[in-house]
């Protein structure tokens, strides 16, 4: 029942393009186009997860880690064992790392 958002990856932005809306009463929304770092939202770390190692590597090389909350992972050491754990469950989560409250 939760809300599954659709997205691409745009330099080292997601961008939304469709959602799925959850089925309990609280929903999450979010408009189609609306940008994301990548290393906030479960669909970037999902996009970034299956990327074959060469170009994840070199696109976490250059990537930056602002932190929006206590939760934000803030460095691609870090980064890169969230991703493992993405392949290993088969879907990626994030927990309030952009807007504290959000899950």
């Amino acid at each position: 029942g939760e809300t599954v958002l659709l997205g691409t990856r745009i330099g080292f932005d997601g961008v939304v393009l469709d959602q799925v809306p959850g089925t309990h009463a609280f929903r999450f929304s979010v408009d189609p186009g609306v940008r994301f770092p990548l290393h906030t939202a479960a669909p970037g770390k999902v996009m970034l997860a299956y990327l074959p190692d060469q170009e994840r590597g070199s696109l976490l090389d250059r990537m930056t880690f602002p932190r929006f909350t206590p939760n934000t992972i803030t460095n691609a050491a870090d980064y890169e064992a969230e991703l493992g754990m993405v392949r290993a469950r088969g879907y990626g989560f994030d927990l309030a790392e952009e807007m504290e409250g959000q899950y």
